[in-house]
């Protein structure tokens, strides 16, 4: 599975036939440090990472990812390629489908950061 832009970024147009799109795709990003350190900087540093972070910068990220996917989908049919868009019961069927990767994904890493958590919140905010 590849998020549209990735047809452009690996130029893959060439070789595919078809795609589905399901509408499920997240990039998720987190900026996590190390408290102590994070205490250890001047105000005017904490105050510059808070300003290049945080939820600005995500929509700005998301505004250039939504265009570099519409423009994607604008050579879907001059590349030949066949999309198919997943209905609300299809998408469901995989989300139960592969619902197991995500659990793996948790288990794999619960002990090293709080990993549901980070999911969930995820989910909330790809739900905005």
């Amino acid at each position: 599975m590849i998020a549209n832009s990735g047809l452009s970024s690996y130029d893959l147009y060439g070789v595919l036939g078809s795609g589905v799109q399901c509408n499920c795709y997240v990039s998720a990003s987190f900026l996590a440090m190390n408290q102590d350190l994070w205490d250890s900087l001047s105000d005017s540093q904490q105050r510059a990472i808070e300003r290049l972070s945080g939820r600005a910068v995500s929509l700005a990220a998301a505004g250039a990812y939504d265009a570099a996917s519409s423009a994607v989908d604008e050579r879907y049919p001059q590349a030949g390629i066949n999309k198919v868009v997943l209905d609300d019961a299809e998408l469901a069927a995989w989300r139960e489908a592969t619902q197991s990767v995500v659990d793996r994904w948790i288990g794999r890493h619960a002990a090293d950061f709080p990993a549901r958590e980070m999911y969930n919140r995820m989910l909330e905010l790809a739900a905005e």
